[in-house]
C-alpha cells in the first residue's frame, strides 16, 4: 500500500497571526495546499484521511477538491495535546464551513476535542501507535491502495516512530508545511521509504497574495 503523509499547509497560528491553536490556514497555506493537490494529479489517490483540526480540514478540502478523492475523518490523527485548552470547532460550525464533508460522531456540538486537552509524549506515541496498526491492517487488506493522510508536525513525527518501531527518543522527523513523505507499507509490515518531507512542489507565490492577510 502506498501511503502519502502530507502535513497541513501553513496556518495563521504558525506565523503568529492568530492566538488560536486550532486556527485557519494562512493565504500562503492555501496556496501550498493547491500546489500539493496539483502535484499529486494523476497518482490515483483513492481516499484521504484527515484529523478534525481546522488547518487539516482546509488542507484536505483543497487537495480532495483537486483530486476528486473522498475524505475520511479520524479524530486521533490530531496534533499532540489535541487543541490544548480549546474544545475544537462544534459540529454545526464544521458542517456550515465544510458542507461537502460528512463528519463522524466525534464531531459533537460541544467540540470534537472537548473531552480532552492534554496528553504526555508517551500518550501521543500510544495514540499514534493505534493509527499505525490500522494502516498496517489496511496494507494487508488493500495492498494496491494509494492513500493520502493529512498529518501534523508532532503527531506525524510520532506516527513515523511507530511505523519504524521506535519509542521515545531524541530523533525528530521534521515535516514542513505541505511536505510529503512517501511510504510503501507491505503486507508483511516492512516499509519502503521513497521520500521524506519532499517540498519540491512548493513554488514561491507572489508576495501580494499573502501580505494583505498577515
Amino acid at each position: 500500500m502506498e501511503l502519502l503523509l502530507i502535513r497541513h499547509g501553513e496556518s495563521l497560528h504558525n506565523i503568529g497571526a492568530s492566538s488560536l491553536k486550532d486556527s485557519l490556514l494562512s493565504p500562503r497555506g492555501i496556496v501550498q495546499a493547491r500546489q500539493t493537490g496539483e502535484a499529486l494529479r494523476g497518482e490515483n489517490i483513492q481516499r484521504i484521511y484527515s484529523s478534525l483540526v481546522h488547518r487539516a480540514l482546509e488542507t484536505a478540502e483543497v487537495i480532495s477538491g483537486i483530486l476528486q478523492a473522498p475524505c475520511i475523518f479520524w479524530r486521533d490523527l490530531a496534533e499532540s495535546h489535541f487543541c490544548w485548552d480549546e474544545p475544537g470547532h462544534g459540529r454545526s460550525a464544521l458542517c456550515q464551513r465544510f458542507p461537502m464533508f460528512e463528519f463522524p460522531a466525534e464531531a459533537t456540538e460541544e467540540g470534537w476535542a472537548a473531552f480532552k486537552n492534554d496528553e504526555t509524549e508517551e500518550e501521543v506515541l500510544e495514540r499514534m501507535g493505534g493509527i499505525a496498526e490500522a494502516f498496517f491492517a489496511m496494507a494487508q487488506a488493500e495492498p494496491e491502495a494509494i492513500i493520502a493522510v493529512i498529518i501534523h508536525g508532532n503527531s506525524g513525527n510520532a506516527l513515523l516512530k511507530r511505523f519504524f518501531g521506535m519509542s521515545h527518543s531524541g530523533i525528530y522527523f521534521h515535516h514542513g508545511n505541505c511536505g510529503i513523505t512517501r511510504l510503501r507499507i507491505n503486507p508483511d509490515r516492512t516499509i519502503n521509504v521513497f521520500a521524506m518531507n519532499d517540498e519540491r512542489h512548493k513554488l514561491e507565490e507572489p508576495l501580494s497574495t499573502v501580505t494583505e492577510y498577515i
